[in-house]
């Protein structure tokens, strides 16, 4: 699916929208372009549901890390993020290659709680708030959906919950 066309959904034909670990390969701009369609495409009162790396989370990691003297810290910090990565494209290095074509494990952007449930209000989105892995209030058997490891306060991920307006 190219989202770059839209989401190929009627406006207002949505009732739930779930997305996990997925907006942080994009930009800023794409990520926000994506909300916005995603606003259309719900019905009135129709929920999203995003999970993505926590920011906070990772950083918080790191800063315990560093202030015990691991020498490793930052590396790991960006590890972790995917901020980093030591290849470099080249047409010698296969995985390189793919990676300058594809993209495809990058982290374009992070968000922590407060960062994400912001855009979401800035697009137009109401009753954002943070969710705990597993548990909603408007999403039901989100445990069949949702890995108990998506989320988690190690910087693993965040689920920030919204509603299209009636």
């Amino acid at each position: 699916m190219k989202l770059e066309r839209g989401l190929p959904f009627a406006t207002n034909s949505i009732d739930l929208i779930y997305t996990s670990h997925f907006i942080e390969h994009l930009t800023r701009h794409e990520a926000r372009t994506l909300l916005k369609d995603a606003l259309r495409v719900l019905k009135p009162g129709g929920t999203i549901r995003i999970v993505v790396p926590d920011l906070e989370g990772a950083a918080r990691l790191y800063l315990k890390s560093l202030d015990s003297g691991d020498a490793k810290a930052a590396e790991e910090f960006l590890e972790r993020t995917s901020l980093y990565s030591d290849s470099r494209a080249s047409f010698t290095n296969l995985r390189a290659w793919k990676s300058f074509w594809f993209d495809y494990q990058r982290h374009f952007w992070m968000y922590d709680s407060d960062s994400m449930k912001h855009c979401l209000s800035e697009i137009g989105f109401e009753n954002v708030c943070d969710c705990d892995g597993q548990k909603s209030e408007k999403i039901a058997d989100i445990e069949q959906v949702e890995r108990a490891e998506a989320v988690g306060s190690d910087g693993r991920g965040l689920a920030v919950e919204a509603q299209k307006p009636q």
